[in-house]
């Protein structure tokens, strides 16, 4: 099983740096089938121990392979479910961050409830050490 870290990794190596899947597979240390599998994929498992919390997680990424949305359900509050909108990226120090996170609940088919609005982040200033 890949993590979502691995599963981030190979994507961004894949669809942003335009790596082979042969080297994404030599640089991440995972399988080359499983790899191919993983960028074609938009759902990652999340590593361990978070599984109980958080059984289904999908990511949606931008066309630049940054995330644009990551839904989910947590089982620890009887199945609320989410969508989490990343926005406003800005790099620092060579690193993306996304300066603007927004989550709603969602029904159905991820039809996005719009209020109330779950979690508001507006970040204005990052400081890397």
């Amino acid at each position: 099983m890949v993590g979502v870290e691995q599963w981030a990794e190979i994507r961004r190596l894949v669809l942003v740096e335009r790596r082979s899947q042969r080297q994404a597979a030599r640089l991440t240390g995972v399988a080359r089938d499983r790899s191919r599998r993983d960028v074609a994929s938009t759902q990652g498992d999340l590593p361990g121990g978070s599984e109980e919390s958080y059984p289904r997680t999908d990511h949606l990424l931008r066309p630049d392979g940054l995330l644009r949305r990551h839904d989910y359900t947590v089982d620890i509050l009887g199945g609320a479910t989410g969508l989490s909108f990343a926005s406003d990226y800005r790099e620092i120090d060579g690193l993306i961050f996304p300066t603007t996170r927004r989550v709603y609940g969602y029904e159905g088919d991820y039809q996005l409830v719009p209020e109330p609005l779950l979690v508001a982040v507006d970040i204005s200033q990052i400081t890397l050490s």
